[in-house]
């Protein structure tokens, strides 16, 4: 199964809510949107429902990506290939209530015609915008963080630190590690988090105030919007 390392999404939000007439007619045009689109070949798409929004989106998204990854194994032109660039991936959110709550449906789909090989793909960064002017600083001193998370920090793509993580795991230097929707305690884990260009742009420390592994400096799961996340503990010796 190819890993999916590289993702270039535009991400289109519709945030439906039911209680009024307008609502109402905005689900049904959802509704209609979304039976076209699965049925039709040029797509591949992913849906769940979860209580909270966050959690819907978050496992449709790890579901797409299985979807996109399955697909392209049985295409002559990517089957090849180490990496898949994704671009043009599109999201649905629908709200509605149940009598024990609110639950919310996340559809994601992408056509296939956008999905390409990665392997020699290259992102080039946009230097035209506005530079803050830099602010210079004494550097605090960083805390000390366990081996393996040293190492683990050294990867900034997302292929190459899932192959060093299962490797520590084999090790016994790594406890356990899973995705961060399906994480019951997110708390006592690090978390290691990649954009949706699979860059691995942060390791946070456990606990509710984390800090960056790299800075040193407080850092929140918040400010990484948009982004996912891989949770991970170590022994206890480590």
């Amino acid at each position: 199964m190819k890993t999916l390392t590289t993702l270039l999404a535009t991400l289109l939000t519709a945030c439906i809510t039911a209680g009024s007439a307008t609502a109402a007619d905005n689900n049904d045009a959802l509704k209609k949107e979304i039976n076209k689109i699965k049925k039709s070949s040029s797509y591949i798409y992913s849906e769940v429902t979860a209580s909270t929004e966050d959690e819907a989106r978050a496992l449709a998204e790890e579901g797409l990506w299985n979807e996109i990854n399955s697909w392209a194994t049985s295409q002559k032109k990517l089957s090849a290939s180490s990496s898949f660039l994704v671009k043009n991936v599109n999201e649905r959110i629908e709200s509605f209530s149940l009598p024990r709550g609110n639950m919310y449906r996340s559809f994601l789909f992408v056509k296939k015609a956008d999905i390409t090989g990665g392997d020699n793909a290259e992102i080039i960064a946009n230097t035209t915008t506005a530079e803050t002017p830099a602010i210079t600083s004494q550097p605090a001193a960083t805390p000390s963080w366990p081996a393996a998370v040293n190492e683990l920090a050294k990867y900034t793509e997302y292929s190459t630190f899932v192959d060093k993580i299962q490797q520590l795991k084999a090790e016994g230097k790594v406890s356990h590690f899973a995705r961060y929707a399906s994480l019951s305690n997110p708390d006592i884990y690090y978390l290691a988090v990649y954009n949706r260009a699979g860059v691995m742009v942060a390791i946070l420390s456990p606990g509710e105030s984390r800090l960056n592994v790299a800075t040193g400096e407080p850092d929140k799961v918040a400010n990484y919007s948009g982004c996912g996340a891989i949770g991970f503990t170590l022994p206890s010796s480590n």
